[in-house]
């Protein structure tokens, strides 16, 4: 038995489909069957964070140094073209 083709029947059909799986999801999540009582520093070794915490500042140092220079190209700009505009 096949069913209607109208865009109706096609619609509830995608949405049915859809809204299963996202039941399905929804419920392997719920019932993780893992346990959680791991230590999160345990998964890291001390070494590593150390690593990642120096390139996190290094990042943040050189971020930073390349906004403090951007905005000086922005001010040389802005003062070139006022004085290009005054003349």
């Amino acid at each position: 038995m096949e069913l209607p083709q109208s865009r109706w029947w096609r619609w509830r059909r995608r949405h049915l489909l859809t809204g299963s799986l996202l039941l399905l999801v929804c419920l392997l999540l719920a019932f993780d069957p893992a346990p959680v009582n791991a230590d999160p520093d345990e998964d890291i070794p001390h070494n590593d964070t150390v690593i990642v915490r120096n390139w996190a500042i290094r990042f943040g140092v050189d971020l930073w140094e390349f906004g403090r220079q951007f905005t000086k190209v922005n001010d040389i700009r802005n003062v070139s073209i006022c004085l290009a505009r005054s003349k």
